[in-house]
Order: C-alpha cells, then sequence, then structure tokens
C-alpha cells in the first residue's frame, strides 16, 4: 500500500504540472488510511507536493500514527 501510496502522488504531481488529470484528493486518503499512509507522506514530501493543504500536511501524518496503532494493536492481539 505504502508503495501505491508514493505512485499515485508522484503520478498525480506529474500530471498536475503537464495539465493532464489527476489523482482525487480522496483517492489519496483511501489509500492512506489503508494502510499507505508512509507512502503518500514520502511522496509528499519528495515531490513537494500537497504541503500546503490542510488537510495533508496534518491528516497524513495522523493516518501515518493511526497506521502503526493498528499494526501494533492486530500484532499485539494476533501474537
Amino acid at each position: 500500500m505504502n508503495a501505491l501510496g508514493a505512485y499515485l502522488t508522484t503520478t498525480d504531481k506529474l500530471n498536475a504540472m503537464k495539465g493532464e488529470w489527476r489523482v482525487k484528493e480522496s483517492h489519496l486518503f483511501w489509500v492512506a488510511f489503508l494502510g499507505g499512509a508512509l507512502g503518500v507522506y514520502a511522496g509528499m514530501q519528495v515531490m513537494r507536493h500537497k504541503t500546503k493543504k490542510f488537510f495533508f500536511y496534518k491528516g497524513i501524518p495522523m493516518l501515518c500514527w493511526f497506521n502503526v496503532f493498528l499494526t501494533l494493536t492486530l500484532l499485539i492481539f494476533v501474537l
């Protein structure tokens, strides 16, 4: 999911520069929510994309912590 998040963020930035179709913001958030938050965050930082939008510069790091918390919780209860 992280690779998909980084790919979508990079694709969105490159398409924005060319004036082509864009990836919906809701798709980026869904990928982040489903486990790809670190990838979306890395794509944001590397490509300098969506770093000034409030919901991205606040929401994606919160989803990173949510992903970490959920992963640790699942590991504790499964093991």
